[in-house]
């Protein structure tokens, strides 16, 4: 519960305050997300609690591409990104952070920028996947029916991948909108389905 109790006790709480900003996105109020972070904020970086920043900028990332602050969204991840890169064993870090960069940058049809990004990568998660390949489809229809032909086996991945493919792929393929709502099943970033009911 968020009460005013609670807040005037744990005022220099920097762990209150994240908790109550990952309570917020939980009961989708990401304005009063964004106000929790910043509190939160204040307190880790006077405490130099580097880590738990990194965590609590996946809130504000998240709220950021819920509001559709995608150019504010990319532009943190993007920052985050650099400096995770310059880390060792960071890697769910790096990871998390990519996700919501690619989210904003599909807000912002940076359909190029998603592909040279993911391009490098050996395994992509399912959010980076529908970035990946709603960005293929819209730079060429041609190059993405060749790519999901011929690189993307739906027989050697697990079922649930293959699932969320096969079902972004007939979306893609048809242009069918509510398709889309059948992949609310599935454990990604949902923030991408709303982009791409406004295609």
């Amino acid at each position: 519960e968020i009460d005013e109790h609670t807040l005037v006790e744990n005022d220099d709480d920097g762990y209150i305050y994240f908790m109550l900003s990952f309570r917020c996105i939980k009961l989708n109020k990401f304005i009063e997300c964004l106000y929790y972070t910043e509190k939160a904020k204040e307190i880790l970086i006077r405490e130099n609690n580097f880590k738990r920043i990194v965590y609590l900028n996946f809130n504000i990332m998240y709220s950021l591409n819920a509001l559709k602050k995608h150019d504010i969204c990319f532009d943190m991840a993007e920052k985050q990104l650099l400096t995770i890169q310059s880390l060792s064993e960071m890697d769910y870090e790096r990871r998390t952070t990519q996700s919501h960069l690619v989210v904003a940058a599909l807000g912002l049809k940076k359909y190029q920028y998603i592909i040279d990004e993911l391009n490098k990568e050996v395994y992509i998660p399912l959010t980076q996947a529908a970035c990946y390949l709603v960005a293929k489809a819209q730079i060429s229809m041609d190059d993405y029916i060749d790519y999901f032909t011929n690189k993307v086996s739906l027989d050697l991945m697990k079922k649930e991948e293959a699932d969320f493919l096969s079902i972004l792929n007939s979306f893609i393929t048809t242009g069918d909108k509510k398709i889309l709502n059948d992949l609310y099943k599935f454990d990604f970033n949902h923030e991408v389905i709303n982009i791409l009911k406004k295609l």
